[in-house]
């Protein structure tokens, strides 16, 4: 199912969710739940999933996951600035000259190019990864005005705490010390829910499988592995 340019709001939302749907139903014919894995962003889209089909989901792992009710999300695009601006020395036009150059509807490429180089490296903590990492991608691997309209989506019909409470599956974390939202993620997700087992690697700050990839395969197999009622202890 392709997402047409015209697709906002909620429409865009089901949209995604139907094509997760679509992909279950080929994959295993519709027969049986899956384990959802949802990384950053896809973290929510798992979750609005989840919320329209509970009965098709044996288990969420949820991946650096972006907190569903967006607490720990202050202050990120500060600290990317000052991680970039001192690594490359340089100063920033800054968030809001960027999107306000989305909302003057400014070159797509060239707003694709300007993310993936300033932004994506300080994802990671080695930054010259980073940025080895960012070469691979152009500007026809970013749409700007399509994130921005599924955050307005999401934050108009955001998955709450109270729901997910009353999913009957095994919630688990993975993320990495070093993340933007990190302590505060992992504490709001905490205070709100019964987590199953918590994944917390070094090393890394949101592309574990990239920047420790021995690590984060083992930290996901210790999760799928283990029965739904045994606890993982923390990675140091």
């Amino acid at each position: 199912m392709a997402i047409g340019k015209a697709r906002t709001g909620q429409a865009l939302l089901d949209a995604w969710v139907a094509q997760i749907e679509a992909l279950r139903r080929v994959w295993l014919a519709g027969k049986r739940p899956v384990v959802l894995l949802g990384h950053s962003w896809g973290a929510l889209m798992a979750l609005l999933y989840t919320r329209a089909h509970p009965e098709s989901v044996q288990r969420l792992v949820l991946i650096k996951p972006v907190n569903p009710e967006r607490r720990a999300m202050r202050d990120v695009v500060e600290q990317i600035d000052r991680r970039r601006a001192k690594e490359l020395g340089e100063a920033w036009d800054g968030e809001q000259a960027w999107e306000q150059r989305i909302g003057q509807e400014a070159d797509p490429a060239t707003t694709a190019r300007h993310q993936m180089a300033r932004a994506l490296p300080s994802y990671f903590l080695d930054y010259a990864q980073g940025q080895r990492y960012a070469e691979q991608f152009d500007a026809s691997d970013f749409f700007a005005t399509l994130n921005i309209e599924g955050w307005r989506a999401y934050r108009a019909n955001p998955v709450e705490y109270a729901t997910i409470r009353k999913w009957d599956m095994p919630i688990d974390f993975i993320g990495c010390r070093a993340d933007l939202f990190m302590p505060e993620s992992l504490a709001a997700l905490q205070a709100n829910l019964s987590l199953a087992r918590v994944e917390v690697l070094t090393g890394c700050v949101h592309f574990p499988w990239e920047e420790v990839s021995v690590k984060f395969t083992e930290a996901l197999t210790r999760i799928v592995s283990r029965p739904p009622g045994q606890k993982a202890d923390n990675i140091p």
